[in-house]
């Protein structure tokens, strides 16, 4: 049976003690109950006995013995005496599924769509002509300049590295190809984002709603993701807009924030230059639309 140890715990429950309104026990509980039907902590998984979690927490025994009552009232835990407490959860998977946002293109999503029928699964979008007529405008000196090597190019084409670098040069930012990398589309590059500066338990600010293969990508990292906008509970409803953004960040001190300023998927929103200079000016960092990225990192 799976247990989740006292440090993994209190590093996903970061700022539950000034989140919601009663007292600690309730904000305790909702907290737990709220990391259980995400999924952040799998169903069955037992909890740390209330001593241990309450010395972690900086807490009393009896603040966290409440909060365990409270969530056995409601359905949540079981407790089985000499074996502990054991966290139920909501119908989600114990193990996270990967490439769940590729399931939409089998075989049963093709039939449905090839008999009339409209497949909401997924965000991406056709392909665009614009590619057709590049690829048949190449010639075979173009090609031919790409066949001269073994074609391992983990960063990608340097021509094309070298192309994009010049782009930012005329943009004003000084850039040399080396550092530039070119993904296979923005999930992967979600992916390299979350694995090179998220750890397991950290917490993210993401909008409410927004790209799907971005909450997977940082769900499978173990990211606590806490949502701002839309109907998140964590801005009262209100817009993803600089002030909702400032005052979150302060409250939850997330070590990254994913934005999508310029083309929002799956809304279709986009900002002006004065929104998106609003936005990343407002204490928190983000990406626009995948094509950039800044980091904010929280002050241990």
């Amino acid at each position: 049976m799976a247990r989740i140890a006292s440090t993994r715990l209190s590093r996903l429950l970061t700022g539950w003690s000034s989140e919601g309104p009663g007292p600690l026990p309730r904000r305790l509980a909702d907290a737990l109950r709220e990391l259980a039907a995400r999924g952040d902590v799998a169903g069955g998984t037992v909890l740390p006995s209330q001593r241990e979690l309450a010395l972690v927490l900086g807490v009393s025994r009896s603040t966290v013995t409440a909060a365990y009552g409270l969530l056995e009232s409601g359905g949540w835990l079981e407790s089985v005496r000499g074996s502990g407490s054991r966290l139920r959860g909501s119908g989600t998977a114990d193990g996270y599924v990967t490439e769940g946002r590729l399931v939409s293109f089998d075989a049963r999503s093709r039939t449905a769509v090839s008999a009339g029928g409209a497949d909401l699964s997924s965000g991406a979008l056709p392909g665009l002509g614009a590619v057709g007529e590049a690829v048949a405008a190449l010639t075979g000196g173009d090609v031919g300049a790409l066949l001269g090597d073994d074609g391992y190019h983990p960063y990608g084409i340097p021509a094309l590295r070298e192309g994009i670098a010049a782009y930012y040069r005329a943009a004003g930012v000084p850039t040399e190809a080396d550092q530039i990398l070119v993904t296979s589309g923005s999930q992967q590059a979600v992916w390299l984002v979350a694995q090179a500066l998220v750890e397991p338990g950290d917490t993210v600010v993401v909008e409410n709603p927004t790209y799907r293969g971005a909450l997977e990508a940082l769900r499978a990292r173990g990211a606590r993701l806490v949502p701002v906008g839309g109907d998140g509970p964590a801005d009262g409803g209100q817009s993803a807009d600089a002030a909702a953004l400032r005052r979150l960040c302060a409250h939850v001190r997330p070590r990254l924030v994913y934005l999508q300023p310029t083309a929002h998927n799956p809304t279709g929103r986009s900002m002006d230059g004065a929104a998106r200079r609003a936005r990343s000016g407002s204490g928190c960092s983000g990406s626009g639309s995948c094509s950039s990225w800044r980091t904010r990192r929280a002050r241990n």
